[in-house]
């Protein structure tokens, strides 16, 4: 991510971070960085890995869930139940205030 950002200056990094140790390590350790919680319901996630042929199981997926650390309560949440235009709306709520007109 550290060379990355030196020629990417707005870099988007997607990654399962299901601790609140990692968070605060990634946090620690990249200048500026910002997490956002991305969540969806359960018959959501599920339904999706059904559509899949192939990655993780839906008993893979619902031990991971029962293990992931809830993050602070100041981070911002995405909800990933919609579809795209439904995040980039939730984004732009986010970020809006910083686009220049």
């Amino acid at each position: 991510i550290l060379q990355l950002q030196k020629q990417h200056p707005k870099l988007v990094v997607t990654q399962a971070v299901y601790k609140q140790h990692h968070r605060d390590y990634l946090l620690a350790h990249i200048p500026h960085m910002e997490l956002i919680c991305v969540t969806a319901a359960d018959a959501v996630i599920f339904r999706r890995i059904n559509k899949r042929s192939a990655g993780i199981t839906i008993e893979s997926a619902a031990a991971l869930r029962a293990d992931f650390e809830v993050p602070a309560p100041d981070c911002k949440v995405i909800i990933n139940d919609h579809g795209a235009a439904d995040i980039i709306e939730q984004l732009n709520r986010f970020y809006s205030a910083n686009i220049p007109s």
